[in-house]
């Protein structure tokens, strides 16, 4: 995922977001976890268990980490992010 490759080893040096950065590392694995259980087993509890736990993971990125790289990381920084995510074509 591009937050494991390029946004978490940015904030690494972060400490106030080591345990929500590891939170969302844990997350990431679940979401890994309920997608091979879904494509073995077609089952409406996994699907609502996996629909419930993306809604809030991105909730949780769009609402803390996002905010928090924005107040942590100067311009220059987050536009050399920006173009490790998407590079100019």
């Amino acid at each position: 995922m591009i937050e494991e490759e390029v946004l978490f080893p940015a904030l690494a040096d972060q400490a106030e977001l080591n345990g929500l950065i590891a939170e969302l590392q844990a997350e990431h694995v679940q979401l890994k976890d309920l997608v091979d259980l879904l494509r073995t087993r077609s089952d409406r509890a996994v699907l609502s268990s996996f629909a419930n736990l993306l809604e809030q993971h991105i909730r949780k990125e769009e609402r803390v980490l996002f905010e928090a790289t924005q107040r942590l990381l100067s311009r220059e920084q987050l536009d050399r992010l920006a173009l490790m995510i998407a590079p100019p074509s």
